[in-house]
């Protein structure tokens, strides 16, 4: 087991479980761009290799031509594709998403937080973790099938795995553990419970967070008005869990090594009692 840390491994983590693959790879992720991930699924495909992809049809943002060059692209591997299933997918009024990215063989998963796009792997702060742990893999291959087919993954994934929907439980566990926590995140929602588990922590809580942060607009509102009124939500829950505390420290958070995409503080969080950085 490996945790690559972007973006200095780039797409080598998943490159290596591609390259390495002699039956099938199963590919899940929310957006596929990258020229050497590409070219490595139709290595894999040219070899005999059975190369099955689930792509999110509707990703927050992205214009419907852009979505049709993707898959188009992925097609042009060889590769089979299918869509996600329905029920993560934003249609209907729903704000959902396939938003996981891993690939697996039969022996070995790469699982990551990141894009397969050329600026995620050279840009952004994320990390792959890439391990031939059996019962990660069989429950990675599992959740995939069910998902290829549009069905239930069933009980053994969800015992080896962290899956979302329904990953809340868990994630609290790991916050809620005796002893300092450390917590890095694109985003913090207005969650009760885990900013109450936070808030509980204390300072033995240390909290990485995004300053800019692009969020979904309800109809008729923008970005600018957005953005504000979901801070102030979170602050406001966050700050009603531990009134008392001391303020969050401010700090610095680069999300590349050469530093140009920086993001600094400007403003307080709330009071939740941990360390919390931008």
């Amino acid at each position: 087991m490996h945790l690559y840390i972007e973006p200095q491994a780039g797409s080598a983590p998943v490159v290596q479980v591609i390259d390495s693959a002699r039956h099938a790879v199963h590919m899940e992720v929310y957006f596929l761009s990258d020229g050497k991930v590409l070219r490595a699924l139709a290595n894999a495909h040219d070899r005999g290799v059975q190369v099955e992809v689930i792509l999110d049809h509707h990703p927050y943002g992205l214009p419907a031509w852009k979505v049709r060059k993707e898959a188009e692209k992925v097609r042009q591997t060889g590769a089979s594709l299918r869509w996600a299933p329905q029920r993560f997918e934003a249609v209907g009024g729903q704000y959902v998403y396939e938003h996981g990215k891993w690939t697996c063989n039969q022996r070995e998963c790469e699982i990551g937080t990141g894009n397969y796009g050329w600026y995620s792997f050279h840009h952004d702060r994320d990390y792959d973790l890439v391990t031939s742990n059996p019962s990660i893999v069989r429950a990675a291959n599992m959740v995939f099938t069910a998902d290829w087919n549009n069905q239930r993954a069933g009980n053994y994934p969800h015992r080896v795995l962290v899956l979302s929907p329904d990953s809340a439980g868990k994630i609290l566990q790991v916050i809620r553990q005796p002893g300092p926590i450390i917590m890095e995140s694109e985003e913090l929602g207005d969650y009760r419970p885990i900013l109450e588990a936070l808030a509980a922590k204390g300072k033995e809580a240390k909290v990485l967070l995004l300053e800019l942060l692009s969020v979904y607009c309800p109809p008729n509102q923008s970005i600018s008005t957005a953005r504000p009124s979901v801070v102030r939500k979170a602050a406001s829950l966050a700050a009603k869990t531990s009134a008392t505390r001391a303020s969050c420290a401010i700090g610095k958070w680069a999300s590349s090594s050469t530093g140009k995409h920086s993001r600094r503080s400007t403003s307080s969080l709330p009071r939740i009692g941990a360390t919390v950085s931008y």
